[in-house]
């Protein structure tokens, strides 16, 4: 499956996601990701603000590039930060990326908190989810 085909299962795809952790293992070509991801819809009031944590491997990753955080951001400070994730690279990106062997994926994740993308080239992503769902506007959540 792509990570677009991921993104497209999810009620909002990866709009408003906590990313909490990014790890790359380039001697087994892997991407994890753990997430907390926005599963909640803005028509029904009652579960609007439901999450739900999940890890997101990517398989076959042939690259990472992450933009500089943008120098007005809190870059350093310590937390989670949220994102929003795409397949069109914008025109204002800083780099150019290499062109990708047919079967792999180019996604794109904006961060909001650095004001910048990152990216990574893969195949065949994955979605586990790793604990329930919980309702921020009911719940007590750190």
């Amino acid at each position: 499956m792509t990570f677009q085909e991921l993104a497209q299962s999810l009620p909002n795809g990866f709009h408003d996601a906590e990313l909490h952790r990014l790890e790359i293992d380039y001697v087994q070509q892997v991407l994890r990701m753990e997430l907390v991801i926005w599963i909640g819809r803005m028509s029904a009031r009652e579960t609007r603000e439901l999450y739900r944590p999940a890890e997101v491997v990517v398989e076959k990753v042939g690259f990472l590039v992450m933009e500089s955080p943008d120098e007005n951001s809190p870059w350093n400070e310590a937390g989670a930060l949220t994102i929003d994730t795409g397949t069109v690279v914008p025109e204002e990106c800083s780099f150019q990326l290499a062109p990708v062997p047919v079967g792999i994926f180019v996604t794109r994740v904006y961060v909001y908190d650095w004001n910048r993308y990152l990216y990574f080239a893969g195949a065949n992503a994955q979605l586990e989810w790793t604990g329930p769902e919980v309702n921020r506007d009911i719940d007590q959540v750190p």
